[in-house]
């Protein structure tokens, strides 16, 4: 089934994403005038490619996301607050059909059809962030000159960045406290709805930050998430059997609450840090 949905979303994605890579327009763009121009025409990246052999292309192509993470302040930082963010998804997966079948007493299958919950809320977010997430960039450049910067992403990301926290440790207490399982799967939905909230414009922010090295600075935030989804959500088991599902949820919550600074100050000295290095130096 994993298979099938992947490959569903995967057509879907080809036939009604537009490509907005600006290296494969131009690359079409100097296709189209050659084909009609009968003049040969290259882009400044085809130019730059053909003064190297293949081999050089092909590792500095898979070493340049550790190249660009490495050599970014920026990216390294919000790597570590989206992969501490997104780590929560891993560690709500793994405790919750322990809370569900232990204190709920619910079936494998009941189990299953309850996580619908934490994907309602994300699928709310995701509605709202495409609603909001432009129009807020839009409102902050009009009142600053006009002046582009990715910055203008993160106002969401600090609300999410602050309302996590809460959404964590009332899943912890709801828990603890046998509350009504309504309740409990209303906290779930909260928990995808701030986790969305969170990490997605995070993504935006990436992509605007890094420009011709968003699909470098992208892998880099991926495997950052992928390490930390394998290391962090060990942690949850021991806090919960020494303290319980309320002060152990609490603990992860404090976790989430020492990350949100740092949209903060990068909103606030972004710009500036950006300049710093020569991979978001140009966005």
């Amino acid at each position: 089934m994993s298979a099938v949905l992947m490959i569903a979303c995967e057509l879907v994605f080809l036939g009604c994403f537009r490509e907005t890579y600006k290296v494969a327009i131009l690359r079409r763009k100097a296709a189209r005038l050659s084909k009609e121009t009968g003049n040969t025409f290259k882009t400044i990246y085809d130019v730059d490619e053909s003064k190297r052999n293949s081999t050089s292309n092909f590792l500095e192509s898979i070493t340049r996301p550790f190249i660009v993470f490495f050599g970014s302040g920026v990216l390294q930082a919000l790597s570590l607050f989206g992969g501490i963010t997104f780590t929560y998804f891993y560690i709500m997966s793994t405790t919750l059909p322990d809370i569900l079948s232990e204190i709920y007493n619910l079936t494998p299958a009941q189990t299953g059809i309850c996580f619908i919950s934490f994907s309602t809320g994300s699928l709310i977010m995701v509605a709202l962030c495409n609603t909001y997430l432009d129009k807020i960039y839009i409102h902050l450049r009009t009142t600053h000159n006009n002046i582009n910067a990715p910055e203008y992403r993160l106002p969401l990301v600090i609300l999410g960045s602050l309302t996590l926290p809460l959404a964590v440790a009332s899943y912890g207490w709801l828990a603890q406290t046998h509350a009504p399982l309504p309740l409990m799967l209303l906290c779930v939905a909260a928990m995808g709805f701030t986790l969305t909230l969170g990490y997605l414009p995070v993504m935006a922010y990436v992509v605007d930050a890094l420009g011709l090295y968003a699909a470098s600075g992208m892998t880099a935030m991926i495997v950052a998430r992928c390490l930390m989804g394998t290391f962090f959500p060990l942690a949850a088991g021991p806090l919960v059997k020494r303290f319980g599902y309320g002060w152990g949820f609490t603990v992860l919550g404090g976790i989430s609450v020492a990350m949100a600074p740092i949209p903060m100050v990068l909103y606030r000295y972004g710009a500036r840090w950006r300049l710093r290095s020569p991979y978001t130096s140009q966005s």
